[in-house]
């Protein structure tokens, strides 16, 4: 039995279609560029408050104790558990702390787990380690007590899983350990100069960045090494400042946030300011592209595992505040780009078509402008939107044309971004082309039903048949590539792959028929 030329093409092209339909991830490698940065204002918490501690657990924030007045040697401290949904804003309350506390040091164990070890409580020091778990929304005391006192002191929960502590009470030059899984206090080497008000962030497993604090504020900056207990001074912040936040990005650099230049706790100013610290270079940049939405220090810091930052509370001026407030990092090459997501360049399009595009490269706001081009010809104009969307009506246009779109954006420091796709037109709608293919190969079926048993009429159907498959395979082929095109194609693509069915068994009927005509005499 031997297969037409064009039977095997059109068979060839099922098995090729059916690959097709199989997804393939592609993985992009990712290009190194210039930082980016944007900050937002979240709803505020219930209440005003600073030096609280904060974690994020499962896209919610868990602000823990704190205190309501400026100044935190007379203020009692917080025993509340504030549990903060970031995407909507809405508080629960978790249960109280055994003991309210300020200042404290804190940080999220590898167990869920969050530690808060020391702190002020109005007048006095505490010195347990007070541990809350979020699932039994319960809390424990460790058993061995905080070795000294703990209060306004740099922390930060290493990856390994131990709680690092930088100083304590005032300008202490200690550097204090504990492990939880053993809850056990240990000290490292002695910090290069006494500190308070400063800041700590882990970079990773060995190095741990502390910055800024003192009374009269400093801008130096030092590296600890956890692996071999030493501490390398590294290059000074473009400002002194203590009350800051820190944070590692998600662009890999290093934050320092906020703060004061005060040399008293309760002062001002604050500052404004986001600065950048590449580890490579060595070397600090205040950015270009955002800032504070306030003038704070003295708030809580925490981090999420997109990478997101969160400035929780704090005081702004003479004033404890609730504000939240979100500083997202990148690394991208321009502040913004644009591309056009629907309809795709090769496509085809019906009727009334929707135009949208999206901002890349890009954390928050909108542009200036967005003006949409059909063929080079001006359109219509968008101003100072976040979701782009155009509507462009194609009746009347003949049947089969191409034509360019092209989105031009017009950024706010003036840069100016296009994207363009090359769409063909047709008067009939991607389901309506399916449909006319089922017409097709329901005739297909008839005329192989009645050449059934007449040799000379198998003759004749096969050799049309031959023809009418290869032109069914490259509309076909023309379809997969619609619907690869299209964003709304469950239904069209459930339908496409029943004629892909139908088409296979109408081949192997072809297969039958041959079998039998190579056995009939002639």
């Amino acid at each position: 039995m031997i297969l037409s030329n064009s039977a095997r093409r059109a068979l060839a092209g099922l098995l090729a279609l059916a690959f097709a339909l199989t997804p393939v991830m592609a993985i992009v490698p990712f290009a190194s560029a210039e930082p980016y940065e944007t900050t937002s204002s979240l709803s505020d918490l219930p209440a005003a408050m600073a030096l609280a501690s904060t974690v994020v657990i499962d896209n919610k924030l868990y602000v823990i104790g704190g205190t309501t007045v400026v100044n935190p040697d007379i203020g009692t401290g917080l025993n509340t558990v504030i549990i903060y949904d970031i995407g909507t804003g809405d508080v629960t309350y978790g249960a109280n702390m055994p003991t309210g506390v300020s200042a404290a040091a804190y940080g999220l164990g590898n167990d869920g787990k969050i530690y808060i070890a020391g702190g002020w409580t109005g007048g006095t020091y505490n010195l347990s380690v007070q541990i809350y778990d979020p699932d039994a929304d319960s809390w424990s005391v460790a058993t061995n007590p905080v070795p000294t006192y703990l209060g306004r002191c740099a922390s930060t929960m290493g990856l390994d899983g131990r709680l690092y502590v930088f100083g304590s009470g005032w300008s202490s030059n200690v550097t204090m350990i504990y492990t939880p899984s053993t809850d056990t206090w240990r000290y490292g080497v002695d910090l290069p100069i006494g500190l308070v008000d400063s800041s700590a962030v882990a970079y990773n497993s060995t190095a741990i960045f502390l910055l800024g604090g003192n009374g009269a504020p400093t801008n130096r900056a030092w590296v600890y090494n956890t692996s071999a207990n030493s501490y390398t001074e590294v290059s000074p912040m473009s400002h002194a400042k203590r009350g800051a936040g820190a944070a590692v990005g998600r662009n890999g650099e290093i934050y320092s946030f906020g703060g004061t230049s005060s040399s008293s706790i309760y002062g001002s100013p604050q500052y404004y300011t986001i600065e950048r610290y590449n580890v490579a270079d060595d070397d600090w940049t205040d950015s270009p592209y955002a800032s504070m939405n306030y003038q704070i220090s003295n708030f809580a810091t925490a981090v999420d595992s997109y990478g997101r930052i969160f400035v929780v509370g704090g005081q702004s001026g003479a004033s404890v505040v609730p504000y939240v407030q979100m500083i997202m990092t990148s690394d991208v090459s321009e502040s913004r780009d644009i591309k056009i997501t629907s309809p795709l360049s090769g496509s085809a399009v019906h009727g009334r078509v929707v135009v949208t595009a999206e901002m890349i490269n890009s954390y928050g706001g909108n542009y200036q402008a967005v003006d949409l081009y059909v063929d080079g010809v001006f359109q219509t104009t968008q101003y100072g939107i976040d979701a782009i969307s155009f509507v462009w009506d194609t009746t009347g246009l003949t049947d089969g044309s191409t034509h360019v779109l092209m989105v031009r954006a017009f950024d706010w420091d003036g840069k100016v971004f296009e994207d363009s796709a090359t769409v063909t037109v047709s008067t009939l709608t991607v389901d309506q082309e399916i449909a006319v293919l089922q017409n097709r190969i329901a005739v297909l079926q008839v005329q192989l039903a009645a050449a059934d048993g007449n040799v000379t009429m198998m003759i004749t159907t096969l050799a049309a048949l031959g023809t009418t498959l290869a032109d069914l395979q490259t509309q076909l082929d023309a379809m997969q590539d619609k619907l690869d095109k299209v964003d709304t194609k469950a239904n069209s693509a459930g339908t496409y792959g029943m004629i892909n069915i139908v088409l296979v068994i109408v081949v192997l009927a072809l297969l039958a028929l041959m079998f039998m005509m190579s056995r009939k005499k002639p």
